[in-house]
């Protein structure tokens, strides 16, 4: 644990080092657009571009330019809190009021309520306009604050959580249907994607524990039917609605998926959320994995990226699968890291890697995810012994 307690920390210095801003991959995204108002043809190309994102060298991201990335704050706020778990630190706490501040600076301009989004634009239909406020940004952020208020009991970090709730249920926009509903992707389209409901379900049910009102609560439950009638019936889920626009079945949003259920599972206890979960639990587990390395699809293996990476070691930690979460940490800091400080974007079937390092990409979501495996196997190992 020590030696994993020392990756983490190192990983905390590169924030500081790096005055907790970064590169994204979605920044090349905007280059490129601006670029096709002079070049119409690029803006057809970009999906067609997409897959070659791998092979773009360090160099060219390095140039986008660090800048804050709000996910990626409230990720090593979320890190912060499984740290402080284990060894009751007061700089734990300290770093999150500091990145706490950073937030409350970088929210959505323009809404009533705390909200975030990505500080660049990207998309093209829609074309989403920087910092335009999504669920699947601001429901994450909602989860740190509500992991650093159980720790500190702070009325201060509550208000927040509870304005990011009125964002949600308020602010967003939502479509609901006979028994069920799900928040739009964003509040200028009306894409129904199933991860984002299902965090902003696991959020709002997490803070109606501390205080609860029933229209909350009802609001929480509904979002969660919408996604367990979604379920396929092996055990999958798209990314979106059906009926609306299928997508993918991928690792990472399949992975944000069952991480919210799991966290359901223990607030409801209900026959059928277990069962949703068990049953994804098992689509995952036999689809997402080659020799217990991550796959980005159940189709391909190669090229492994590290967000990947860091959600098949957090749903992994949720599951309890603590022989495949560490054999992944191990490929992850053997292969696709410095070994130090920085955790590379790809690695491919060849044994070669792009050692492009992203902030929110790569070095906040591994920060997070082997932070909480810290966490909870420390809690395994204290609960084993009683």
């Amino acid at each position: 644990m020590s030696d994993l307690l020392s990756v983490c920390e190192n990983l905390r210095r590169w924030f500081r080092r790096n005055q907790y801003k970064g590169i994204d991959p979605y920044q090349l995204d905007e280059k490129v657009f601006s670029y096709g108002k002079k070049l119409p043809f690029l803006r057809y190309m970009r999906k067609a571009l997409k897959p070659l994102h791998s092979l773009i060298p360090r160099t060219i991201f390095a140039r986008l330019g660090p800048i804050y990335l709000p996910k990626a704050l409230g990720l090593i706020i979320g890190g912060n809190c499984s740290l402080y778990r284990l060894k009751a630190k007061q700089g734990y706490l300290d770093e999150n009021y500091q990145l706490l501040e950073i937030l409350k600076k970088i929210g959505s301009p323009g809404f009533e309520h705390a909200c975030w989004g990505w500080p660049f634009e990207w998309g093209q239909h829609p074309r989403y306009p920087k910092n335009l406020p999504l669920p699947c940004v601001t429901s994450p952020i909602g989860h740190a604050l509500l992991d650093f208020y159980s720790i500190t009991n702070d009325d201060k970090i509550l208000d927040v959580a509870e304005d990011v709730a009125r964002f949600l249920i308020e602010e967003n926009g939502f479509e609901e249907f006979e028994d069920s509903l799900c928040l739009f992707y964003s509040c200028i389209d009306k894409n129904l994607v199933y991860n984002g409901n299902l965090m902003a379900s696991a959020f709002l049910l997490r803070l109606s524990q501390i205080n609860s009102t029933q229209a909350r609560l009802d609001f929480a439950k509904k979002a969660l039917r919408f996604v367990l009638d979604g379920q396929n019936s092996d055990g999958s889920w798209n990314y979106s609605h059906q009926k609306r626009r299928t997508g993918v079945i991928d690792n990472r949003h399949s992975g944000f998926v069952l991480e919210s259920l799991s966290q359901i599972n223990g607030i409801l206890k209900n026959e059928r959320v277990e069962l949703a979960l068990e049953k994804g639990w098992k689509y995952y587990r036999e689809n997402f994995f080659e020799d217990n390395l991550p796959k980005c699809s159940p189709l391909q293996v190669f090229p492994i990226d590290i967000h990947d990476v860091a959600q098949a070691i957090i749903i992994c930690t949720e599951m309890q699968d603590w022989h495949r979460a560490e054999q992944i940490i191990d490929f992850a800091i053997k292969k696709m890291s410095n070994k130090r400080d920085e955790f590379y974007y790809k690695y491919f079937g060849n044994g070669r890697t792009n050692q492009t390092v992203f902030f929110r990409w790569g070095q906040a979501w591994v920060f997070k995810a082997l932070s909480l495996f810290l966490e909870k196997r420390a809690d395994k190992a204290y609960r084993d012994k009683a």
